[in-house]
């Protein structure tokens, strides 16, 4: 079968929408974009299996963690 990305699809929208959010810092933000990125390579191949979908949910943690990091400017 092939892998589900519906979550890795829901968080990554949830995280392009806090990547425009100015109220965070720079630093926070490089991280959010970089696995942001890289979950949109994911999101883009139509080849992944279920044996790719650790690849999946690791990039789906990736982003949660760098949503629950966003360091806000003091």
């Amino acid at each position: 079968g092939s892998a589900d990305l519906t979550k890795l699809q829901e968080v990554y929208e949830q995280g392009r929408e806090k990547e425009k959010n100015t109220d965070y810092t720079e630093e926070s933000i490089g991280k959010l974009k970089a696995v942001l990125d890289k979950a949109e390579q994911l999101l883009g191949r139509d080849d992944l299996t279920e044996n790719d979908q650790p690849d999946v949910d690791g990039a789906q943690k990736q982003i949660e963690d760098a949503m629950e990091n966003l360091g806000r400017f003091l």
